[in-house]
């Protein structure tokens, strides 16, 4: 008893720790987004359903390259819009998914947009180049947090229709046959 009673803080904090790795172990989600969902009991995606979330805003963005970006700019297509960091593992599971997308739709029909939430200043071009990005990449800035956030977790991603409506949101990992799915319905439903 006499050990319980000195341990006690090294105990809880071990017991944090192995839960937090047991709720990452098979799962897409991060431990964190799969506490949050049990604690508020929402889902990290609405595409269940018939409802409509919400219109994305009038966010601005320039990308990397400094060329502008908007809501009004990417109208009349579909747009998958993902919160992500350079040092988010989660994340980086998914740039092969997006990459793989970039190239089966045309631009006319799918824009893609990395939210950067890495800080401000930091130059990711020699990250992006690196992992070979083929879509565009934007910091994460104050009309794009107005319109999308605040996004608690990472990776999220947004599926937007044409219209400027986001259809689905996803919090964590989501699979190629998932989005690719949504964009096409989203691709049909615009004709």
């Amino acid at each position: 008893m006499e050990f319980f009673k000195k341990n006690l803080a090294t105990i809880i904090l071990t017991g944090l720790l192995l839960g937090y790795i047991v709720m990452s172990v098979g799962s897409n989600n991060c431990a964190m987004c799969t506490l949050g969902e049990m604690f508020t009991g929402s889902s990290s995606d609405k595409s269940g359903s018939n409802e409509t979330l919400e219109l994305a805003g009038n966010w601005e963005a320039n990308d990397l390259n400094g060329n502008f970006l908007s809501a009004e700019s990417t109208k009349g297509k579909v747009s998958i819009v993902v919160y992500w960091a350079t040092w988010c593992a989660p994340c980086r599971k998914e740039f092969p998914i997006l990459n793989t997308l970039r190239n089966e739709f045309s631009n006319e029909q799918l824009e893609i947009i990395g939210v950067s939430v890495d800080m401000p200043g930091k130059d990711l071009k020699p990250f992006v180049a690196d992992h070979k990005l083929n879509y565009t990449i934007v910091h994460n800035n104050d009309t794009l947090e107005n319109s999308f956030g605040p996004v608690k977790y990472i990776p999220t991603v947004f599926v937007i229709d044409s219209n400027g409506v986001i259809k689905h949101r996803h919090t964590g990992n989501v699979s190629k046959e998932i989005l690719q799915a949504q964009v096409n319905n989203l691709l049909r439903s615009s004709v």
